[in-house]
This record gives structure tokens, sequence and C-alpha cells, in this order.
């Protein structure tokens, strides 16, 4: 989360200064603007922490014995009923996100719900309406009491990590920005995790090396981007020409202004 955080830093001060002025414009200047746009970014996985990633359906009995046991030793209840089929993490994010922006960081309720859909939408498909109040979305998928207290927690930490405060909350984004910020989140995923560039902190249940409240930010080389845009890179994830649509519309929109 804290890599993916890094990386949209670094690319939102790579771009053209039209396109990042207009991301100052909803998420602030300066260091309001590093610590939105990381604080964000970081909570694009959110919903990674639910039952219903942790019992991803395409795990192997054998890692969900593992899972089980870690989950279990963490005080975190297990599914009644496992997902049969698989519920992107992003929906999940989606579904639980507003109700931790709204009241804990200043977000309006309209402003909370927009920017959960947009980190969500952090592969290429953003949450629909009809994902998020889909059954299946139960609590069984999502989690209740410790897996909401797992997940405040998270977001607590990543907004010490940024120094949040909440009195500056970001107002709500208006279309075009809204599909920008999805496409920046989108790159600074795809690129923070590459593990070449970042390893694991954990790796069979023990840390690799010590976590940290700072870290470096790593710049790959040229050829590691072959996507000469947010907009193309945005493009070649998504599955719906809905978005494909908004996502151009956004980006001509940007690029028309100085």
């Amino acid at each position: 989360m804290l890599d993916v955080a890094a990386v949209a830093n670094r690319l939102v001060l790579e771009i053209a200064p039209a396109a990042r002025k207009r991301f100052e414009s909803f998420l602030g200047e300066g260091d309001a603007l590093a610590s939105w746009l990381g604080f964000l970014a970081a909570l694009h996985d959110l919903g990674k922490a639910s039952p219903a990633f942790q019992f991803h359906p395409g795990l192997k009995k054998g890692d969900k014995k593992t899972i089980r046991e870690r989950l279990k030793s963490a005080g975190l209840p297990l599914p009644r009923f496992p997902a049969p089929a698989v519920i992107r993490h992003g929906v999940i994010g989606a579904k639980v996100l507003p109700s931790l922006l709204a009241p804990r960081f200043g977000f309006s309720s309209d402003a909370a719900d927009a920017y959960a859909r947009i980190v969500g939408g952090h592969h290429g498909a953003f949450p629909t309406l009809y994902e998020i109040g889909a059954l299946e979305i139960g609590e069984d998928a999502v989690g209740s009491d410790e897996w909401d207290e797992a997940r405040r927690d998270l977001i607590d930490l990543i907004a010490g990590r940024f120094k949040i405060d909440s009195t500056t909350a970001p107002r709500v984004p208006r279309g075009p920005d809204a599909i920008a910020l999805a496409g920046l989140v989108s790159v600074a995923d795809w690129i923070g995790s590459m593990r070449e560039y970042f390893g694991f902190a954990v790796r069979d249940g023990a840390a690799v090396f010590p976590f940290r409240t700072g870290f470096p930010l790593v710049t790959p080389p040229p050829s590691v981007c072959p996507f000469p845009s947010l907009v193309s890179v945005f493009l070649s994830l998504s599955r719906s020409p809905v978005s494909v649509s908004m996502l151009r519309r956004g980006f001509e929109d940007l690029s028309d202004r100085k």
C-alpha cells in the first residue's frame, strides 16, 4: 500500500504542470497534495483486508489452511461460507471505505463515496452501485467487528504516515478529475507492484526487514513504463466501453486546460 502511495506521489511530480494543477484544485497544493494523494492511493487495496480476498477461491487448499491459521491467531474470525466465486477486492474497498472516510477524516458523504469508487477502480473497472450493493457482498465476504477494527487500524497507520489533517478534506472531484485520478492510481499500482523494485516486507509470515515509517522513492528506468501517458495505461486495463469513453473525455479536458 505504501509502495503504491510513494509511486503516486512521484508520478504527480512528473506529469504536465497543467494536469498537476487540476489535481491540486481538488486535493490541495504542496504538502496537501502529497498527503491526500498518498493517503488515497495507499487505500486502493483496503478491500484485501476481508475474508473474501483472504480466502480467494483460486487459492490452493494448503494455502487456505495456512491463511486460516494465521487469521485465527490474529483474532480475525473466519467466514462461515467462503465466497464460491471471485469478488473483486476493489468492490469490497468501495463498499467499506465511505463509512471510514466520512466521519473520521472530514469527507462529505458524496466525496467519500466518490473517492472509494475511484481508488476501487485501480484495475481499470470502476465498482458499480449494483456490485457494491450485491447480496454476495455481505458479512461473510466483507467481515465485521474484528475486520472493521483491522481496517480502521490500517487507515489510521496510513493517515499518520501522510500527516492527514481532517479539517482540509478533499472536495468531490468532478467527472474528468475523477477519471484522471483513477488513471494515476492505476499506473502507480502497476509500477508499485513490480517485485524487482518493491520487495515484500513479509515472507512466509516473517518480516524480511523491519517496517519503516519513512521509505525512499524508487524511480524505475523508463523501460519499465512503456505507456506514454496515464490515459493509455488505463485504457489498456479497462474492460468497460463507458469507462474508456469517460477517460478519453477526461484527459482531453485536462489537456485543453493551461
